[in-house]
């Protein structure tokens, strides 16, 4: 299997490679403090506003579009947060 995001070798939670799982599993944990913050948001909604910061890195910006691109993608994130 490889990773849906860049073709390297992938994982076992959604196939994605070591790094895109670590930066997806990195923007999962950082959206409850967004959440908090905003007092509410959704997470497409949190997904956009983190495209377009500038201290945002390459593997994170990946991550975000991939699940932005195809509404059967978020279901990753439900894997990843254990909902």
């Amino acid at each position: 299997m490889s990773c849906p995001i860049c073709s390297r070798a992938g994982q076992d939670e959604g196939g994605l490679c070591s790094d895109h799982l670590i930066a997806l599993r990195r923007i999962v944990k950082a959206f409850e403090i967004w959440n908090k913050a905003y007092g509410g948001i959704s997470r497409s909604e949190y997904l956009r506003e983190i495209l377009n910061r500038p201290e945002t890195g390459k593997l994170a910006i990946e991550a975000a579009q991939f699940l932005l691109r195809e509404n059967g993608n978020m279901n990753l994130w439900k894997i990843i947060a254990g909902d």
